[in-house]
């Protein structure tokens, strides 16, 4: 608890992505206990860590995959900073709406057979039981990634920007996120797939880290 009085610590949000809930994030979130630490994103898979409903202000943003357009088209006040791992600010502009008709396409033949599928492309094995699985509110986040498209976002923002991206991604190819992230600084994990939170733990710790670190006067001011 923090002390009364004491400084308030710097915000931190985490923001999963499609096919997940706050829980993608349960190996990274212990390393950062000097902040405060908050999740937010739609229940794209029942459980988890609560979110917050509002988006906060003067706060940096880690966000995953899809995370990260939700991100940008909610344009959260005052952003700090913001970090993606294995993510994208339009997959239709950037080619990839085959992919998502795919995914779609197989979660309505049947919902948790393709989640297992998605999941073990991401490198992740089962992420949540069958009764997790809400196929309706999946279908409706694949409708919302098709229709986003928050590129002119991502151009317009002033604060630190950093993009994380693996060489072997299976979901977002290695030449998607170079799309995306060339204008700003992008580091490449040769190894990971698109689960990067959870295959490649202690390489994202330590690059937020620096991060946060190098923008320290941005994050804490």
């Amino acid at each position: 608890m923090q002390r009364a009085g004491a400084p308030a610590k710097p915000k931190l949000v985490f923001a999963h992505g499609w096919g997940f809930h706050a829980g993608v994030w349960s190996h990274i979130t212990p390393h950062f206990d000097d902040y405060e630490i908050m999740f937010w994103g739609p229940a794209f898979i029942k459980g988890g860590p609560p979110v917050v409903q509002e988006f906060p202000s003067d706060a940096v943003c880690i966000a995953y995959s899809f995370g990260v357009a939700q991100v940008l088209k909610e344009n959260p006040p005052n952003l700090r900073g913001l970090i993606s791992i294995g993510g994208f600010d339009s997959l239709v502009a950037r080619g990839r709406e085959e992919a998502v008709r795919a995914i779609l396409s197989g979660l309505l033949r049947n919902p948790y057979a393709q989640m297992r599928a998605f999941w073990a492309s991401c490198g992740i094995n089962r992420f949540a039981p069958a009764e997790t699985i809400d196929a309706v509110v999946l279908e409706q986040g694949l409708l919302a990634m098709l229709e986003t498209d928050t590129r002119h976002q991502l151009d317009a923002l002033t604060c630190p920007v950093l993009g994380m991206a693996s060489a072997d991604d299976r979901v977002i190819p290695f030449h998607v996120s170079k799309a995306v992230w060339e204008k700003y600084s992008l580091l490449t994990s040769q190894s990971g797939g698109h689960g990067l939170p959870v295959t490649r733990t202690s390489w994202c710790v330590e690059n937020i880290k620096r991060f946060l670190s190098r923008h320290d006067a941005q994050t804490n001011n």
